[in-house]
């Protein structure tokens, strides 16, 4: 019987359906040598031919598709779930400059827009803070935020002032400066378009075992508007899918379920909207441990962040006995992006992300630099490793 999308939610796990005979496909993640190629050919796919790939666009659609056929080969359940969400997205490329000089900048995503005709005024400063000033009232027109890893990067938007948001690299704060100093003109536009109810998807598959007791892993498949987001998320959302290709065929324990979630760049609607169905479905409850996978390609040293000490005392030790060389650290504190609709709801949620070639890696997040030729496939090798190695573990520990 071919099941529906609402039939699979609504049934949340369907404990005891029969399993599709393993994928010709799956061999290819069998070996280091296979995993490697799987990689470069999925991250070709997604961060190169498609690209940019925000929330409620054509290119996120055209990814949730490959997604979608990826997770068919490999698990018997595989389902959509749509959301609708007012889409952001610019007009064309955010404008910012001081007396006529042209700089790098990214509007905030989800933040509201200039006129048509742009904001004209000169810099102010407050402490490390900087914005756009009318100049006769001295009023806040713009603010200005500096890049977190030095260049000028897009972000969510998460202000309370309702004023437009512009990245600034810290490159060009000496013009600032002068800005503020010599009362230069500065000009900045951001023409802005919200378009409501646009359809979105998360992509779901299923890997059914013995017991409803669930093993949930959340990997966000959207990235911001300019970045083909190799290491935020792609490569962890292409080690998701590499799990349930790993696993593909065999009946665990507990049973297996990989989201591909929407929208997590636009606060984490996507896995917000997914916890909701299945709490409408009755099914949320099932969800004993959530595992969220982000941007574990920063380099080889896993950052643990959860308050569940056998959780993160596992993976400890899965490091020291698969003999990964890096320095993974534990940070206690509860998960607040994907996974924290889950833990609300009871379970047992750890998020994991990575650092240790920081000065390389990190000036690439949230920018069109963050490409497919930047992954390490050793750090992706690893991270293969040490997941499987903590699903099997999980798998028979106690809940």
């Amino acid at each position: 019987m071919q099941l529906s999308r609402r039939d699979v939610l609504r049934a949340g796990l369907l404990v005891g359906a029969p399993l599709a005979a393993p994928a010709a496909g799956t061999h290819l993640v069998a070996t280091p040598a296979g995993r490697a190629q799987y990689l470069a050919r999925m991250l070709d796919e997604f961060c190169t031919k498609i690209g940019p790939r925000l929330a409620g666009t054509e290119a996120y659609e055209r990814g949730a598709r490959l997604i979608h056929k990826e997770m068919r080969q490999a698990l018997p359940l595989v389902a959509y779930d749509t959301m609708k969400f007012p889409r952001w997205e610019l007009r064309e490329p955010a404008e910012l400059s001081v007396d006529g000089r042209r700089l790098e900048t990214y509007a905030a995503q989800q933040g509201p827009g200039t006129p048509g005709a742009g904001i004209r005024g000169v810099i102010r400063k407050s402490g490390e803070l900087y914005h756009i000033a009318d100049a006769a009232s001295g009023a806040a027109l713009v603010n200005l935020t500096l890049g977190p890893f030095g260049p000028a990067v897009a972000s969510s938007y998460r202000a309370s002032d309702g004023l437009p948001r512009f990245s600034v690299g810290r490159q060009d704060v000496p013009l600032l400066d002068a800005a503020e100093r010599g009362g230069l003109p500065v000009f900045a536009r951001a023409r802005v378009r919200v378009t409501p109810d646009r359809p979105t998807s998360n992509v779901v598959g299923t890997l059914p075992g013995e017991s409803a007791d669930e093993i949930l892993y959340v990997a966000h498949a959207d990235t911001v508007y300019q970045s083909p987001g190799a290491s935020d998320n792609t490569a962890s959302m292409i080690t998701m899918l590499m799990l349930a290709h790993g696993f593909s065929g065999s009946r665990p324990q507990r049973t297996l379920t990989f989201v591909a979630t929407t929208a997590e760049e636009d606060g984490s609607q996507g896995a917000n909207h997914y916890a909701r169905g299945r709490e409408r479905a009755g099914t949320l409850g099932r969800v004993k441990i959530c595992i969220n996978l982000d941007s574990l390609t920063y380099g080889p040293n896993l950052q643990i962040n959860t308050t569940d000490k056998a959780l993160s005392g596992m993976l400890l030790d899965i490091h020291r006995d698969l003999g990964i060389q890096a320095e993974p650290k534990v940070f206690e504190r509860d998960d607040v992006m994907d996974a924290a609709p889950f833990g609300a709801a009871g379970a047992r949620t750890v998020h994991l992300n990575s650092r240790g070639h920081d000065a390389r890696t990190l000036p690439l997040n949230h920018r069109p630099d963050d490409r497919a030729d930047t992954i390490d496939p050793a750090l992706v090798e690893n991270s293969y490793r040490i997941l499987m190695e903590l699903t099997r573990r999980m798998d028979s520990m106690p809940l």
